[in-house]
């Protein structure tokens, strides 16, 4: 705006507002300490992002675990069925606290259910092979 009601180039537009607003320029010190607060923002970002889909991945699968769980309980009809598929009710239970830990606005204990819910999956890949 400056730089058009003046006639000026943008060199002179800026240090007209510097005047105009008595703002200080930054040290050459504070110059670089911005630019490596906003290089850190921009890796949060980055690792937010990254935590947000491993997230959304991990509870759409647990979603997928809960629900065949369930149909594998709702099967039960005799003790005999119960001695084969009563681990079921546990593994729900256990799917329904790390949901409910996933959820959570704690990124720390997001991370630590991650770690939990992983060593989870390979198990259950390894019971699969």
């Amino acid at each position: 705006m400056v730089k058009l009601s003046r006639n000026v180039n943008t060199k002179e537009a800026i240090k007209i507002l510097i005047s105009d607003y008595d703002l200080k320029r930054w040290s050459k010190k504070q110059a670089k300490e911005w630019q490596k607060k906003r290089a850190n923002c921009g890796q949060t970002a980055a690792l937010q992002k990254q935590l947000n889909q491993k997230l959304i991945s991990s509870i759409d699968t647990l979603k997928k675990i809960e629900k065949k769980a369930k149909v594998g309980l709702s099967s039960i009809k005799t003790i005999e069925d119960m001695e084969q598929t009563g681990e079921l009710y546990h593994v729900t239970i256990l799917v329904n606290y790390w949901l409910d830990c996933l959820i959570e606005h704690d990124p720390v204990l997001q991370f630590q259910t991650l770690q939990e819910v992983d060593r989870f999956f390979v198990m259950l890949k390894m019971q699969m092979e």
